[in-house]
């Protein structure tokens, strides 16, 4: 073999290795991080070399995105999700005072959350802005190169694991609604936690990180075995741990639903109590008598469950119940009077939406049906944007895990063309999912009711409840 050609096929070998270490270490391909930082078009050139005209004329180099279609796109992702984050911290100062606690809790969280996106964003606005600053300090590329990338990395781990203290939060107001009541400063500490736990994880990245001179881009000064090691972890612990756990946590809610749909709200609130217990025993004879109770005593059942009293008829034994039968009118189920009110034998006797009246429902039973459907139009939409957010940052993550268990010389080259497109399309989803949090304030935080407007439920319900004791 020709020494030229020798020579040159091992640089060719070395740049390509170089390509490929810069792909795996930044998630970014090589390429548009030169023209991130060069702001070159490499639409018929290479920054590394000129491509020859085979290449130029191959349809595999023609499909992928452009350079600057992809700096654009970026330029708009950063923008707009600043902007939207900055929105966020807005529109808190004015709604903050408004909500419940245990909402203000969720509000911070998602601040935080938008702090980090913030910044993400904001590193990357500053390596887009590079060539316009017109560094050429090699000492001030390396803390750039090392100061982006540790934010970009540390800020999308904290995001994914805020994600994952949501999802708990939400389980526990599920599972253990006293205890959701009773959260002070857990979540937040939990947040904190989170923070110092990537901040150090991370912390490998600026000493791992470099500036290289000679192609105008990020690139690490571990050795290869090593860095692949440390890329598969921080995968790992950064985005399919907490996916996993959010996951698991996500289809516990999910399978609760007859918490949400059942009519056993009241009637589990009053079976704790021996004293609700012997009212029940005592006012369900008709189970067993297979007879109708009179109209007075289902009345005074209701009310005395209602207002949480002790009642003061006596105790009805069956024989007491098969006399007063038969000097009181009963209640038949062709009789038009059963219109009036009717008491249905049911588990939910004790339930609010067990009392009906001229044909209609009392309206408690119907604005707790309405919260009920609210809440749960809110659990869909919090558990679609999670996934939404997790399934924006799974292309990244998998074609970093790639890079990083596939051999270098089994990897594709870098002008295939399905190669290059799914890198570009899971970088432009991982960047875009930054400005989400926004998004999930409008659909989930500002949608929940008001505190005034809770306080005017109970209170209707307070009216509602004297009226049917009256």
């Amino acid at each position: 073999m020709d020494p030229n050609e020798a020579s040159t096929s091992n640089s060719g070998k070395s740049e390509n290795i170089e390509n490929e270490s810069i792909v795996q270490y930044t998630g970014l391909s090589k390429e548009i991080i030169m023209a991130l930082l060069n702001g070159l078009n490499y639409t018929n050139k290479s920054v590394l070399e000129p491509r020859s005209e085979k290449a130029e004329e191959t349809p595999a180099s023609v499909g992928l995105i452009s350079p600057l279609a992809m700096r654009i796109s970026l330029y708009l992702i950063c923008v707009v999700g600043i902007i939207l984050n900055l929105a966020v911290f807005c529109k808190r100062k004015f709604t903050m005072k408004r909500q419940s606690f245990t909402t203000r809790v969720s509000l911070r969280l998602l601040c935080f959350m938008a702090i980090a996106d913030t910044i993400s964003l904001a590193s990357l606005l500053l390596v887009l802005c590079t060539q316009y600053l017109g560094i050429q300090d090699v000492n001030v590329m390396n803390m750039i190169c090392k100061i982006d990338l540790f934010f970009i990395h540390t800020a999308s781990a904290f995001s994914i694991w805020c994600w994952l203290v949501l999802s708990a939060v939400r389980y526990v107001a599920l599972y253990r609604p006293y205890t959701h009541l009773r959260l002070n400063k857990e979540p937040l500490l939990a947040v904190c936690l989170i923070a110092g736990m990537c901040g150090i994880f991370e912390s490998w990245i600026l000493y791992d990180a470099t500036f290289v001179e000679e192609h105008r881009g990020c690139g690490e000064i571990l050795s290869e075995q090593w860095e692949k090691r440390f890329q598969i972890a921080e995968i790992c612990w950064s985005y399919f741990l907490p996916l996993i756990v959010i996951t698991v946590l996500d289809i516990k809610v999910l399978c609760c639903h007859s918490i949400w749909f059942s009519d056993l709200t009241v009637v589990k609130s009053f079976d704790h109590s021996s004293q609700e217990k012997k009212l029940r025993k005592q006012y369900t004879v008709e189970e067993y008598t297979d007879s109708p109770l009179p109209i007075n005593s289902s009345v005074t059942v209701v009310s005395s469950v209602l207002h949480a009293q002790k009642p003061k008829t006596p105790k009805i034994t069956p024989e007491e119940v098969a006399v007063s039968h038969t000097n009181s009118p009963l209640i038949d189920e062709n009789s038009p009077k059963q219109e009036n009110i009717n008491i249905q034998r049911s588990p939910t006797l004790f339930s609010f939406s067990s009392v009906v009246q001229n044909g209609t429902r009392r309206s408690s039973g119907s604005k707790k049906a309405k919260r009920r459907l609210q809440q749960m139009r809110i659990l869909r939409r919090c558990l679609c944007i999670t996934l939404l957010d997790l399934g924006m940052n799974l292309p990244n993550y998998l074609f970093r895990l790639y890079v990083n268990i596939v051999p270098m010389e089994e990897l594709p080259d870098v002008d295939d063309f399905w190669f290059g497109l799914i890198q570009d399309i899971s970088q432009l989803l991982y960047f875009a999912q930054f400005s989400l949090n926004a998004f999930y304030l409008v659909c989930i935080i500002y949608d929940t009711p008001k505190k005034k407007q809770r306080q005017q439920q109970l209170s209707y319900s307070i009216r509602t409840a004297g009226t049917i004791k009256n």
